[in-house]
């Protein structure tokens, strides 16, 4: 992609939704020594080299540092020595209200699909087994529906029982109503299933399977009724169910799941934080800095795009907080806003006041916002406190690493609420 030169070429080279494809490396900044975390694809590619053990791995991290471009870098490395599916869970289900039983579906789904691609032999009795499990729940649900499936193939049964989970909520509802109470029965065939194909790709001269699941860090924040959130009951409570994939997991996973501390006790964390501009106490860790301007000036031409030039881009990389996706946000937004060539300072802080407001405005209960105002200009370590997750899913409150973990506030919600930098008073 062309370096932008003006705001029209901002527009195109700084949208916040676009991710990082294969041929987007250019674009791509070595932000590990930034965020003070080892680099995910080279950790688990030791591990891989060093340790029969299967992977069971959460990426943790808030939406927008940069974990599917990480995921993505992830199979391509892995892929040279293993059988490697990278799924986008959201692409195939709905986010909305995501149980365990969709989640193990379209698993299985993928690692049949993979053994199929590969020519990886399964045992027919399994096979049988899961065909007859899949033809009894689908004669209870496509009655009335009029819907069309191979019923002669596992695979084509799964894919018709998915498809199902993917439409209306109703639909939904009764698919799992059907299926929880024989989940066991899936589960075991699932675990015989994927063990063989795990074994014959590695009689293949790979290293097994590795599946790589992106989007789960998209789940709806919610409370359930068990007092747990939607994403600690099906990643931490379900964890055994999940590690019955006799493949190596890597799933992205909510940020909130940060101050979980159960959660390590089933997975392997691996986290992909925002880059610290500042250190716990508030001192600005300039070299940090640097690097989301470098990120910046591989996109545009920064003298002829900023008015202050380098100046304003390391302004508009403090108010982002050290989140990729909302430095983006910040400067695309600046460019809609201004009409000339160069992007005005001012248009600049106008994008990020209107980004900090619309942050502010999702807190919707008191309790919330009296925390916030609380937290001020400082920090926090990371407590398992619910008000907290749901600000750390927001993206309101933003999670940090160095000695431990910790959080403040997004500086453009600071921005609004007339706070200043974390220890800068």
């Amino acid at each position: 992609m062309p370096k932008a030169t003006d705001s029209d070429g901002v527009l195109r080279a700084f949208d916040p939704w676009r991710q990082l494809g294969p041929d987007d490396d250019d674009l791509w900044v070595n932000l590990w020594a930034a965020r003070e975390e080892i680099e995910l694809g080279r950790a688990l590619q030791r591990e891989l080299r060093s340790n029969d053990a299967l992977l069971r791995v959460l990426v943790i991290g808030h939406r927008g540092t940069g974990k599917t471009t990480e995921l993505r870098r992830l199979g391509a490395l892995l892929r040279r020595d293993h059988i490697v599916r990278e799924l986008a869970i959201d692409d195939v289900l709905e986010m909305e209200d995501l149980s365990l039983v969709d989640l193990v579906l379209a698993l299985l789904k993928e690692v049949l699909d993979l053994a199929s691609t590969h020519d990886l032999a399964l045992p027919g009795q399994l096979l049988d087994n899961l065909k007859q499990w899949g033809l009894s729940v689908t004669r209870t649900l496509v009655h009335g529906w009029g819907v069309d499936f191979d019923a002669t193939s596992p695979l084509g049964l799964l894919q018709a029982i998915v498809g199902r989970l993917n439409v209306v909520r109703r639909h939904r509802v009764e698919v799992r109503q059907v299926i929880e109470p024989v989940l066991s029965d899936l589960l075991q065939i699932t675990e015989r299933l994927s063990q063989t194909a795990h074994e014959q790709a590695v009689k293949q001269g790979k290293g097994g399977i590795v599946l790589v699941i992106d989007g789960l860090d998209r789940m709806r924040y919610a409370v359930l009724e068990s007092g747990l959130s939607a994403y600690e009951e099906l990643l931490v409570l379900n964890a055994p169910q999940l590690q019955r994939f006799k493949v190596h997991l890597v799933m992205a996973a909510p940020v909130g799941l940060s101050v979980q501390s159960r959660a390590d006790q089933h997975w392997q964390l691996q986290h992909v934080s925002n880059v610290k501009l500042r250190t716990r106490e508030g001192a600005l860790i300039d070299a940090h800095r640097a690097e989301l301007v470098r990120l910046v000036s591989e996109r545009a031409d920064i003298d002829r795009v900023f008015e202050s030039g380098r100046a304003a881009v390391e302004q508009a990389a403090e108010w982002s907080g050290g989140n990729v996706r909302d430095l983006l946000r910040i400067i695309h937004g600046a460019a809609r806003l201004d009409f000339s060539p160069r992007i005005a300072d001012a248009k600049l802080r106008q994008a990020a006041e209107r980004y900090g407001s619309d942050l502010w405005a999702r807190t919707v209960e008191q309790a919330e916002r009296s925390y916030l105002d609380e937290v001020g200009d400082g920090a926090r370590d990371l407590t398992a406190d619910a008000r907290l997750q749901r600000l750390l899913q927001l993206g309101i409150m933003l999670h940090y690493r160095n000695a431990r973990h910790w959080c403040a506030v997004h500086p453009c919600v600071r921005l609004v609420r007339g706070a200043s930098a974390p220890g800068s008073r």
